[in-house]
């Protein structure tokens, strides 16, 4: 009988060779970013692009909220509020249809939740609890439906809706398996030996149903390279990564210690499509992070490894493939507008995007006559106890 460590290899050098012709195949079609250049500064104008509403929540008691939006659906905005723990369900009106707080120690309850998705037709929340290493399904007035345990060495961070049977993940574990050791090594301590109970492969599709993977998607990796910054105290300070994130009516999957981005959907085959240039190396002090697309334009994000890191935000344009620093101007906003991957992560939909701003920051934009129009009037009208208020980007084609 053919033993499993034997079947792992041939099954790694399979997907190996298929992930090669799928490069292969499709390399032609890469876009090459390179980021080692200085890009000169091109003014976007945000209607340009977007369609843009305003989300001002309801004064009440009951729906005030120091925290996050957590996703957003096609009816429905759910904030996490890091303050008191709760989830709240509100309508693109900014009333408040329910919450719920499940915070404890108890088998049902989370302790940290790290990231959430709303499946909004089956009425189901999954929250990410990357702490207790489990993924809770609750209804949107708190009801528990279900619990599902993960690997108790994987490390998880954001939770993607794939589609209405299964969610998407990234098991950091294998890159941080790579720091500790040389952290290690800097310290002359002993290594890790293993990576533990993790996730077989980073990229993994999990059903919702019973939380078991349904899929491995096998994405070019290189863990030789360490993205962070030797910091002599503490050892390696990891870099930020969006390893995931929304496209068209997919994702871009991406381990940014190698080169090239790749698009994912559901049975369909694996297809690079972005690549930075210079080509990655452990001299590197700049790598790519990751992009969006809005309007005809490709918003993207650069970290250079440096304490503190430096993050560069470039845009680049479809219609002729010129790139430049990115630089937002809104007419009823004349203020700095930073397009991040934040800015469509929380959204399953990749043409719709938000900016949350807090009062403090609006009412002082008031103050220095940075306001116009609609906008103007809201912030006229809040007072300083009210939640933050939500730009709705709806980008055009």
């Amino acid at each position: 009988m053919v033993s499993t460590t034997i079947k792992r290899v041939f099954f790694f050098i399979f997907c190996t060779l298929l992930i090669g012709c799928v490069i292969e195949k499709g390399e032609k079609n890469v876009i090459s970013i390179d980021i080692s250049k200085d890009y000169s500064a091109k003014e976007i104008d945000l209607r340009e692009i977007a369609d843009v509403s305003y989300v001002r929540f309801e004064r009440s008691n009951e729906s005030l909220f120091g925290g996050f939006v957590a996703c957003i659906t096609d009816q429905t905005i759910v904030i996490y509020s890091h303050r008191t723990y709760d989830y709240l369900f509100f309508t693109y009106d900014g009333k408040l249809k329910s919450k719920f707080n499940r915070r404890g120690n108890g088998p049902e309850e989370y302790i940290a939740a790290t990231s959430a998705v709303y499946d909004e037709a089956k009425n189901e929340l999954f929250v990410l609890d990357a702490s207790k290493k489990k993924l809770f399904v609750y209804s949107s007035v708190g009801e528990c439906k279900r619990v599902f345990s993960l690997p108790s060495d994987a490390s998880l961070g954001v939770l993607f809706d794939c589609d209405e049977n299964s969610l998407l993940l990234y098991d950091g574990a294998k890159n941080n398996y790579r720091i500790r050791n040389i952290q290690a090594e800097a310290k002359g301590s002993e290594k890790v030996e293993s990576i533990g109970n993790s996730f077989e492969h980073p990229f993994c599709r999990i059903s919702k149903q019973n939380g078991l993977v349904m899929e491995y998607i096998l994405v070019p990796e290189n863990f030789d390279i360490a993205l962070g910054v030797i910091e002599s105290s503490i050892g390696i300070v990891p870099a930020r990564k969006n390893n995931i994130i929304n496209y068209r009516d997919g994702f871009l999957l991406y381990h940014q210690e190698t080169d090239t981005m790749f698009y994912y959907r559901k049975d369909q085959p694996l297809e690079p499509v972005f690549a930075r240039s210079p080509s990655m190396n452990d001299q590197q002090k700049t790598y790519l992070n990751t992009l969006f697309e809005g309007g005809c334009y490709e918003f993207i994000q650069t970290i250079t490894l440096q304490l503190p890191f430096k993050y560069n935000q470039l845009v680049r344009d479809k219609r002729d493939g010129s790139i430049y620093q990115q630089k937002i101007v809104f007419d009823e906003f004349q203020d700095e507008i930073a397009f991040t991957p934040s800015v469509i992560t929380t959204t399953r939909n990749a043409q719709v995007g938000v900016l949350q701003y807090d009062v403090v920051t609006l009412k002082d934009a008031l103050d220095e006559g940075k306001l116009n129009g609609r906008l103007k009037e809201i912030v006229q009208d809040m007072d300083e106890e009210e939640n933050d208020l939500l730009f709705l980007l709806r980008f055009k084609d």
